[in-house]
């Protein structure tokens, strides 16, 4: 190996100590010797250590210096013994975000006050009875889900007019507010008057 201070060739012999770490056993020089006693290492910024060494906390750096457990380091005075405040993106990456409101609307207090409608389809493939739509009904307040199986997207509003029949005996409440989540696009005009004459917020 090429000394770049010495200017020579020097051979180096290493001594396995421990968990596969090597010792380099450097021989002696008057150039080594002079460098190495008149050099002592800088003084480190403890923040820059502390963003280095995957921002682990400052005072196990610290004791990590005074035990001597790095070697090429040292801190000043200063800095071992001063509180070295907050470090903004530790404290960024410890903050929590407010809770989210519990889910569910302000409207739908009991079963019927909100119900959600999807019309899935047409399917890939055939369903079972060669069905090719899913219409699917979700009372906002209970979670209650129904599910239909449609022939063809012209049914829904039959099969809307026959639940609605069913669940408003079944529980003695009228429906309030009606959500198509799909765009609502099945909707026909006949449907809409059905809604303002049973007083259904659609």
């Amino acid at each position: 190996m090429q000394d770049a201070l010495a200017k020579e060739k020097v051979m180096f012999t290493a001594t396995k100590q421990s968990d596969r770490l090597y010792y380099l056993d450097v021989p002696g020089s008057s150039v080594y010797t002079s460098y190495n006693t008149t050099t002592s290492p800088k003084p480190t910024k403890l923040q820059s250590l502390h963003e280095m060494l995957g921002y682990l906390g400052h005072r196990n750096i610290k004791g990590m210096v005074n035990k001597g457990h790095v070697l090429g380091i040292c801190l000043s005075t200063k800095e071992l013994s001063e509180d070295p405040g907050i470090c903004i993106a530790c404290a960024q990456g410890k903050s929590k975000r407010a809770s989210f409101p519990p889910r569910g609307s302000d409207l739908a207090k009991d079963i019927l006050d909100l119900v959600h409608s999807d019309l899935w389809g047409p399917a890939p493939v055939q369903l079972f009875h060669k069905y090719h739509y899913l219409y699917t009904f979700t009372d906002d307040a209970k979670h209650w889900i129904w599910v239909y199986f449609l022939w063809r997207k012209s049914e829904a509003f039959e099969i809307f007019k026959d639940w609605l029949v069913e669940q408003e005996r079944a529980t003695g409440r009228k429906l309030k507010k009606y959500q198509v989540d799909n765009g609502g696009e099945f909707i026909t005009n006949e449907w809409k008057k059905f809604m303002r004459e049973h007083g259904i917020h659609f």
